[in-house]
């Protein structure tokens, strides 16, 4: 009979427990496993319906605030109550303010005041003044943009003293808000703006400009030429070019000379929109101060606003080593004169390259 050592059977007897105790395990964790997912699965059904219920009560609201406006009867009925019940709790009231700002940014008139009123009567617009004070920049800026949605004119002074916030979201949400709830008068705050306004804020408040009715006062402009903000007076020139305010002229003109690389370039481009009849030669007398990229902006601002006197200036400068330049002296010649570029190309020194491929592709475009 085979008969094995007293310690292997003994190793034997401690793997088998090893793995019955494992198999044990695997099998209890299994159970806890499904219980869990039995009861995860079971809790979130329930908020499913529940966010469903809330979902249809809110919409319901949203409805009657829409078409039949937000009186006393509305906010003192019973479907009312169950909403401002559920307010406090973060969840719903996420939920809630969700489907009131996506409403509310779709609509206007009489049915965006109704809805308005059905912020305020819910006191949404406290958890918003709240979320503006607090000390995440994130939650500040969406505090910031949802009182701007609603229309919270009343609460402007909250918003203020962030337009030059040190955070670029929290600055850029305020000063967008400000222009949103007061229109042009709300670019009062370039006033005090020390951070700069970049390109693409520029590009959202003048678009937000364009939504307003027609405005017929800009006054307070020639105070932002003067600004120590070098954005400000480039914003100034972009409002003054997209409304041609050729009362403006003149201070647009002062820019060509100001330190700022910037807003001499922005000065070049305004004044195709905003010039008189001397505009040209100005343009023409900083011309060989400025550097190739002004230089450039300079010729195709004379492209517009320039006359036969300028031919010869032009065509001075075609002996300029710049294929570039020379391209936009050509192109500005073509644009003022078509006899000129004849002329041009009929002369002996219009066959080397590259004037004669420059003057067909001016021709191709101009056909």
């Amino acid at each position: 009979m085979l008969m094995f050592p007293k310690g292997l059977i003994a190793g034997f007897t401690v793997l088998s427990d090893f793995l019955y105790g494992a198999i044990s395990l695997f099998s209890i964790m299994m159970v806890v496993l499904i219980i869990f997912m039995l009861v995860y699965t079971k809790v979130k059904n329930k908020q499913n319906a529940k966010n469903i219920k809330a979902t249809k009560l809110v919409d319901t609201l949203i409805e009657k605030a829409i078409f039949f406006g937000e009186d006393e009867e509305n906010h003192t009925d019973e479907l009312f109550y169950k909403c401002l019940k559920l307010i406090p709790d973060i969840h719903y009231r996420k939920l809630f303010k969700v489907a009131i700002l996506s409403a509310k940014k779709n609509i206007s008139g009489i049915s965006s005041e109704g809805l308005k009123q059905m912020y305020l009567n819910l006191d949404l617009v406290k958890y918003a003044l709240q979320m503006v004070e607090d000390r995440h920049w994130h939650i500040k800026a969406e505090g910031i943009q949802e009182l701007a949605i609603m229309g919270m004119q009343e609460h402007i002074d909250k918003i203020l003293p962030y337009a030059d916030d040190d955070n670029d979201v929290v600055r850029i949400e305020a000063q967008t808000a400000i222009v949103q709830l007061q229109g042009y008068k709300g670019l009062l705050f370039l006033d005090i703006v020390t951070y700069p306004i970049t390109d693409w804020q520029q590009i959202k408040l003048l678009r937000e400009l364009t939504y307003l009715p027609e405005i017929n006062n800009f006054s307070g402009i020639e105070n932002w030429f003067g600004s120590p903000n070098y954005s400000v007076v480039v914003f100034a020139m972009r409002i003054a070019r997209n409304y041609h305010l050729f009362h403006l002229h003149d201070h647009i003109l002062a820019c060509l000379y100001h330190e700022n690389p910037k807003v001499r370039i922005e000065a070049i481009h305004s004044l195709r929109e905003v010039y008189t009849e001397d505009t040209a030669d100005v343009l023409k007398n900083i011309f060989a101060q400025e550097t190739l990229k002004h230089q450039i902006a300079i010729i195709k601002t004379l492209q517009t606003v320039g006359t036969e006197e300028d031919i010869d200036f032009l065509r001075y400068h075609l002996t300029c080593e710049n294929n570039e330049l020379k391209l936009a002296l050509l192109r500005a010649i073509a644009s003022i004169s078509k006899n000129a570029l004849q002329a041009l190309e009929l002369s002996a020194g219009s066959i080397e390259y590259p004037f004669a491929e420059m003057i067909e592709q001016i021709k191709g475009e101009n056909v």
